[in-house]
């Protein structure tokens, strides 16, 4: 891996060390976009630029499905919802402006052999790194779960006896077409 990394491959006109190139997209790409969208990361920085570069070398040859990345994730318990938020928030649309300044990287481009993998890895492999309790993000689904329940709750104080009225039509047919 050590020789990989030590690999020179263009980006912006230049011939650049490989590790170099990925400590830059780290510091200046992936970590300001998942700050700026809400969310902080908790693997340590030296840490995740270890697991990053592994999951890229060890998956270098292999479609995204099979990726051998680090699966640990930072956050040991987390909620669906949570999950579900984080991709409402993280889009195609957000990766996809992310990727058009990122993705000439040689190992991220389109036109690369599994550049588009390694794109569906990276954007997989930084959920599983976030601090969803310090997560600003995290407050705002918490404020938005919590506001939800309360308009249920007052609506079943208004209307404590309130009636599913599909259940009220099929009742009087018991229940069958006819």
């Amino acid at each position: 891996m050590e020789r990989w990394l030590h690999s020179r491959i263009e980006w912006k006109g230049e011939q650049i060390k490989r590790g170099q190139i990925y400590k830059i997209f780290l510091h200046d790409g992936l970590l300001p976009l998942i700050e700026d969208m809400g969310y902080s990361v908790g693997t340590p920085l030296k840490k995740l630029y270890g697991y990053m570069v592994s999951g890229i070398y060890n998956s270098r040859e292999r479609p995204s499905i099979s990726s051998q990345w680090n699966m640990t994730h930072y956050t040991r318990r987390w909620a669906q919802e949570e999950k579900i938020h984080f991709y409402h928030i993280m889009n195609p649309d957000v990766w996809e402006r992310f990727w058009n300044d990122w993705g000439e990287i040689e190992d991220f481009s389109e036109y690369s052999f599994r550049g588009r993998d390694r794109r569906t890895d990276i954007e997989d492999f930084i959920w599983r790194q976030i601090d969803l309790d310090i997560s600003y993000q995290s407050e705002i689904l918490y404020e938005l779960m919590n506001d939800e329940y309360e308009l249920e709750s007052e609506e079943t104080q208004q209307h404590p006896k309130k009636v599913d009225v599909y259940l009220v039509e099929t009742s009087g047919w018991g229940g069958l077409r006819r």
